[in-house]
């Protein structure tokens, strides 16, 4: 996973670094968070990571700058880990704000469908959406900004938007339904002491399955499908289905093996046949069922 920096989150020339580092704290927090949670690769600058301007400070020139200040000549090197020159950043895609600032980096982040990550220096970048005009049309970066903001789903992010349809756009649904697999592992790296509660609390155990592999899913691709869910969840039997939401070749859809006490999914083709059973890192685990007992209804 790749996101884009607005740059035009960066500040202004006339704030002192020195009076801001609880923000770029903040922004680093963020990035560790996305890199530990969910595999971010990196945040994507225009430029060199010396010539990258963060308030009244050229981050190239801070060790001379701040000889004396160690919280800053700490953090520098700190963000350097994770802010990474693109050389496929190309100048003609250009994101536009209503008051005409530009930005060749949410430009970018809109052509490719990727979430930008922003400073809060100022609070109008404190929002989950970026709006603005890209050749005269409007448009709309999803943007993160603070690690612990809670969306209106409960997750910290819309983890729909960290993938998009260009990264699935190689993949089919029912034979790689699971590709998505350095930012999976990361997820579950972070979740196993979630996962080992299932054993000493049984009863949490379809609402821990429930919250994890909702975000597996989203991860790779798949929404879930409130309407199919409820159509599948006769006599009794708890359901949760999802659609391939951001695949180009082909359509399925995954449902969750509440029986199992780690994270896995039968696959289902379009008609809903079964094909298969996954674990959470993308391992087939069991084949198709040719009896019908694991198909699931689609209407």
């Amino acid at each position: 996973m790749k996101a884009y920096l607005n740059d035009l989150s960066c500040g202004n020339k006339e704030s002192k670094l020195t009076d801001q580092l609880d923000k770029v704290n903040k922004f680093f927090e963020l990035l560790k968070h996305l890199n530990i949670t969910y595999g971010l690769e990196g945040v994507i600058i225009e430029g060199s990571f010396g010539g990258l301007e963060i308030c009244d400070t050229r981050l190239g020139e801070c060790n001379y700058m701040y000889e004396d200040n160690f919280d800053i000549r700490n953090l520098v090197p700190q963000l350097r880990n994770y802010l990474i020159n693109d050389l496929e950043v190309n100048p003609r895609h250009v994101f536009v704000l209503g008051d005409g600032r530009r930005s060749i980096l949410l430009g970018n982040a809109h052509e490719s469908s990727r979430p930008s990550v922003s400073f809060t220096f100022h609070a109008e970048f404190e929002t989950h959406e970026i709006k603005g005009k890209k050749n005269d049309k409007d448009a709309t970066v999803y943007n993160l900004y603070d690690k612990d903001r809670i969306t209106d789903d409960g997750q910290p992010f819309d983890l729909a938007n960290l993938v998009s349809k260009q990264d699935c756009k190689e993949y089919s649904p029912t034979v790689t339904p699971l590709w998505n697999k350095a930012t999976t592992s990361a997820y579950h790296d972070s979740i196993k002491g979630k996962l080992a509660e299932i054993a000493k609390y049984p009863k949490q155990k379809i609402a821990i399955l429930h919250e994890c592999s909702d975000v597996i899913a989203r991860l790779n691709g798949w929404k879930f499908d409130k309407e199919l869910t409820n159509h599948n969840s006769n006599n009794g039997a708890f359901r949760r289905i999802y659609r391939s939401d951001k695949f180009t070749s082909g359509k399925g859809y995954l449902s969750v093996d509440f029986e199992k006490v780690d994270i896995h999914f039968e696959l289902h083709d379009k008609r809903g046949k079964h094909k298969g059973e996954y674990r959470w890192d993308g391992t087939k685990t069991a084949d198709t069922d040719p009896t019908g007992n694991h198909d699931i209804g689609v209407r």
